[in-house]
């Protein structure tokens, strides 16, 4: 959208600009980098954190290790993987199709993958809002036994194929990578070349983006950053992939130029004002290849991205002309604490510093009284308990592991996911609270 407006009065622009200046220059940067010595001290986060004000960069830091192993600091040229971030540039791909007249909105799914369920109701514009009712592909159980091996369009066809409608199209909306993964194959046949070809034509080079493309294997020598989950301190993550998430999660960036991209976005540069607007419009929250966050009386319009250990944020508030993106490859505080952090500092907000408290080290010995397989039957799902290298592991059936911080008082948590787990030795039981809701667990 080109934000260049017309007043019939001249000085209003003037004192508009005046005021977005007076706030790039003003905001308390000394609070700010507190904030980041704070988590870095702490190793609650490691990360690269960018602010664009009316167009230039007013604030960049990086805290932590792109290679803990080798002592490598990250900067702010690491690379980072932004996972569902590349969502953004997979709709600016499609909408600059549609404008073209390649590709219609309207058009649906059938035309191109027959095969998969409810493929003749499925809309473009359905996969786009996560309308479609197409399974998530990486909420499969099996998932995590192949996302770190190559798979070609076949195979992955076959294994969205294989799952059944979840809703009925249009009728309510439901996030799901496959419907970017359908969408990177459209794009690919459209125009006969790769998406990685197609995103460097199409918007990389339209944006100047030089350390931002598809992913491959990580190289640390080349300035890529490592994931890492939290344990004590960190646990290096295995690598996805990037032939798995494709369009849905494949790129890779740094918060300049992902700030770079979204000023480039809303500035007109890569979709028409009409485009834009229909991909900022909300259905069931969700916008094409965007969602929005509230901060007070302020809207952002961006994305998310997780993948590994990788967590990322990009969002632009169009009222203020303030572009904000963090990339991180390790997080033990939620990201969301951290972005609160940072915009209430930059809008002069009253906010207090976090304070973290000396990570508790145990050994292995005195955690071995919380091993075993935990479950309820009001529970989803069972949690093996298992201690070693001095940490408490928690995993739940299908999914990841993960590390529990402790607490004290056999009071144990995950942070970043807002999960605190509290056992009772002796009778076996642990109470899990998440997010509001508390669970009861024994020990079978």
């Amino acid at each position: 959208m080109n934000k260049t407006l017309t007043y019939t009065i001249v000085t209003t622009l003037i004192c508009l600009l005046s005021l977005g200046q007076t706030l790039a220059q003003n905001f308390n940067k000394e609070k700010m980098d507190s904030l980041f010595m704070i988590y870095e001290e702490y190793n609650r986060g490691m990360g690269s954190i960018s602010l664009f004000q009316d167009g230039r960069e007013v604030y960049k830091k990086s805290i932590g290790y792109a290679d803990l192993e080798n002592e490598i600091k990250s900067n702010n040229n690491t690379q980072y993987r932004i996972g569902s971030i590349t969502k953004m540039f997979t709709a600016v791909l499609v909408m600059r199709m549609v404008e073209a007249g390649k590709l219609n909105l309207d058009q649906k799914l059938e035309e191109f993958y027959p095969t998969v369920p409810n493929s003749e109701k499925i809309s473009i514009e359905q996969l786009l809002r996560h309308r479609s009712g197409i399974f998530n592909i990486t909420a499969a159980d099996d998932y995590l036994e192949w996302n770190e091996k190559s798979i070609d369009k076949e195979e992955m066809l076959d294994k969205i194929t294989s799952f059944e409608s979840q809703f009925e199209p249009g009728t309510k909306a439901e996030y799901s990578n496959a419907n970017y993964i359908l969408l990177t194959y459209i794009l690919e046949e459209l125009n006969g070349i790769s998406y990685t070809e197609l995103l460097n034509s199409e918007i990389c080079d339209h944006c100047n983006l030089k350390r931002t493309e598809v992913g491959d294997r990580i190289e640390t020598d080349k300035n890529e950053a490592l994931s890492y989950f939290p344990a004590n301190p960190w646990n290096l993550a295995s690598e996805t992939d990037m032939s798995v998430p494709l369009g849905a999660g494949s790129m890779v960036s740094t918060p300049s130029e992902l700030n770079n991209f979204l000023e480039c976005l809303y500035n007109g540069n890569l979709v028409s004002d009409e485009s834009l607007s229909q991909m900022m419009e909300l259905e069931d929250n969700f916008g094409i290849g965007m969602f929005t966050v509230p901060f007070y009386d302020k809207q952002g319009y961006g994305h998310t991205g997780g993948i590994d250990g990788f967590n990322a944020s990009a969002f632009h508030f169009m009222d203020e002309d303030l572009s904000v993106s963090y990339t991180s490859n390790g997080m033990k505080s939620p990201i969301n604490n951290l972005m609160i952090g940072v915009l209430s500092i930059y809008f002069g907000m009253d906010y207090q510093l976090p304070e973290f408290s000396e990570t508790i080290v145990m050994k292995t010995a005195d955690l071995e009284k919380y091993n075993g397989v935990y479950s309820s039957e009001g529970f989803p799902m069972k949690l093996t308990i298992t201690a070693e290298n001095d940490q408490l592991k928690a995993q739940g059936t299908g999914q990841p592991s993960f590390i529990l911080e402790p607490l004290g008082d056999h009071k144990f948590q995950y942070e970043s996911a807002g999960l605190v787990v509290t056992f009772n030795p002796e009778k076996s039981t642990l109470v899990f609270e998440q997010m509001g809701a508390t669970y009861e667990l024994t020990r079978e």
